[in-house]
């Protein structure tokens, strides 16, 4: 990503911007001016899901999956998910129970386990820790079926 500020532009990889809650890498008086993302290749499938309270309430717990295919198998798998940390984190371990292989529901079923395992969630007014790793793991699941649905994978 690219950061302006009033002593010029500089460059950081997202992994480093979120650093603690409410807090990010941007300086007084700076913004982010672009994300540059690497470009796709092959097939790719996603799903984005969130729970919230109502409408317009901030998410209690937040899914994203993004699949890229390779004749039938599993390629690059990203799995984000967001309310459930400190920051906003990438569930590796559930990525890796995906990559390369077939999907199964078996398999779908334990990559979302897994993410679930990952989150480090509070609890708060707005809902348990309980409640949030309970929704990581349904919600992530339905997000890998959302992205392999693309795909024509399931």
């Amino acid at each position: 990503m690219t950061i302006a500020g009033p002593d010029g532009q500089r460059e950081m990889p997202l992994e480093t911007f979120f650093q603690a809650p409410s807090r990010t890498a941007l300086g007084p008086a700076e913004i982010v001016t672009a994300l540059r993302l690497p470009p796709s290749s092959g097939q790719r499938g996603w799903g984005y899901a969130r729970r919230t309270r109502t409408v317009i309430d901030i998410a209690l717990v937040s899914s994203c999956v993004v699949v890229q295919a390779n004749n039938g198998v599993c390629g690059e798998v990203r799995i984000s998910l967001g309310a459930v940390g400190p920051i906003p984190l990438r569930a590796t371990r559930a990525e890796a129970v995906l990559q390369g292989q077939r999907p199964s529901a078996a398999l779908l079923a334990e990559a979302s386990r897994m993410a679930a395992e990952e989150a480090r969630p509070i609890s708060d007014v707005r809902c348990s820790a309980e409640y949030r790793k309970d929704m990581v793991e349904v919600l992530t699941r339905r997000c890998t079926e959302s992205a392999l649905s693309m795909l024509q994978m399931l």
